[in-house]
């Protein structure tokens, strides 16, 4: 599973890089920046809020708490960005958080929230004249004591069914403002 994500991560990002016309024009609006994030996913901690730090224009720091069906939850990792094409980039991103949650409707002393190293990839969509853009990512958590609770919970005759992978989206908002221009002289 995760050699395939990285096989499709190095694709996105070959096909993503090409030059027009034999120039590279300067970016006019680098993601480089705070950011706060709006979506569902793990790296926003359920329903939730992100905040990232983007010191470089390929990578980014970021923490992320909300709500995941069994109560509040967080999540904090790091980002490494591929080339920026006009309006794309693809990511691969580590965290350590939550990544997992069990909800019984008629049994809440089960609900849990479990915690762990996720691993990731997925792709940015820029606005076209702001630095605003859309994230949307697939993870793939590693899940030991998870799985551990969802045996115990077979044992005792209750139907349970997961996937192995999680999905993420999210918008998220420039906080900074812009580099000024340089003058030419």
């Amino acid at each position: 599973m995760l050699r395939s994500l990285i096989t499709i991560a190095s694709f996105l990002t070959i096909s993503g890089s090409k030059a027009q016309s034999g120039t590279v024009k300067p970016d006019p609006y680098p993601m480089k920046g705070i950011y706060i994030g709006v979506g569902l996913g793990q790296d926003m901690g359920g329903l939730g809020v992100r905040l990232s730090y983007l010191p470089t224009k390929y990578a980014s720091c970021f923490i992320g708490g909300g709500w995941a069906l069994a109560g509040a939850a967080w999540n904090a990792g790091a980002e490494l960005r591929g080339p920026i094409t006009e309006r794309a980039t693809v990511f691969l991103v580590g965290m350590y958080g939550y990544n997992g949650v069990v909800v019984i409707q008629n049994d809440p002393d089960l609900n849990r929230i479990f915690y762990g190293l996720t691993l990731g990839t997925g792709v940015i969509l820029r606005e076209h004249f702001t630095r605003n853009h859309w994230r949307f990512s697939v993870n793939l958590p590693y899940r030991d004591e998870f799985y551990d609770h969802i045996d115990s919970l077979r044992l005792r005759g209750m139907y349970v069914s997961l996937l192995p992978v999680s999905v993420g989206v999210a918008y998220h908002i420039c906080l900074t403002a812009p580099p000024k221009a340089k003058p030419a002289y």
